[in-house]
């Protein structure tokens, strides 16, 4: 046998092994992607996510997004997590048995969104998914009795927590059926209150008092003929200021 047939029929065996390989991969994939309903013992087929560039997102969808999770975060004092974007696709990296709304990954540091959400659907899936990121980066153990383990919330119980921050989130603001403009308006207002609180809690400590009967100043170092009188903004643009800064971060 000639050196060159040899070669050729390594090479041939090794695209062979190379294309069963991939087929049982294949279908050890779709066994996944595929389960079986106890009630009706049919398989169903999972639903397919894959994540989509910012720029392929409508912009004021990215802004309510953002807002939310602003408002989200302070609520619950945790770092702000990366926010992402996901479509359903025919073959994704992420699959479920349901339709969803947002998840977030096991680290807790990044929150994906369903790009097709609603303005308030969106608000709403950043702030429940905002809430299980903080059920990771704050875990609580319980003690079972008669035992020396420890345990932590069941899935139900982690749900049922961020369905009660979804409420604390709106505080009754909510409005359903709302376009992009009516829940940033929302999220708006309830960012500028935020501040104003901060605002109120600060200002007792930083008083301004202004000093009644000096309205000019000289300097003996540098005499002047004439006198300067000194320009010092109101309570109210200071507050205003002081707000500002609090929004722009």
């Amino acid at each position: 046998m000639s050196r060159i047939s040899f070669r050729k029929q390594a090479a041939d065996a090794k695209k062979k092994e190379k294309r069963q390989r991939k087929q049982k991969n294949a279908m050890n994939e779709g066994r996944l992607r595929s389960r079986t309903n106890p009630n009706s013992r049919r398989k169903i087929q999972m639903l397919n996510y894959s994540v989509v560039p910012d720029y392929l997102v409508n912009r004021r969808a990215r802004d309510v997004a953002e807002s939310a999770s602003c408002i989200a975060c302070e609520k619950l004092a945790i770092k702000q997590p990366q926010l992402s974007w996901i479509v359903e696709v025919e073959h994704g990296e992420k699959w479920f048995s349901e339709r969803i709304y947002g998840y977030r990954d096991k680290a807790g540091q990044a929150i994906f969104i369903h790009r097709d959400c609603s303005p308030f659907e969106i608000a709403t899936t950043v702030a429940h998914e905002t809430k299980h990121a903080w059920q990771v980066r704050n875990p609580r153990w319980f003690p079972v009795p008669n035992t020396t383990y420890t345990r932590g919330l069941t899935r139900l119980q982690k749900e049922r927590d961020c369905k009660i921050f979804e409420l604390e989130f709106w505080n009754g603001r909510e409005k359903r059926n709302g376009s992009f403009n009516d829940i940033l308006r929302i999220l708006t207002d309830m960012r500028i209150a935020s501040a104003r609180a901060q605002v109120q809690a600060i200002s007792p400590q930083y008083a301004f008092k202004p000093q009644r009967g000096l309205p000019y100043s000289s300097s003996a170092h540098y005499p002047s003929q004439v006198k300067t009188r000194l320009i010092v903004p109101s309570e109210r643009e200071m507050e205003e200021n002081l707000l500002q800064q609090i929004l722009s971060g």
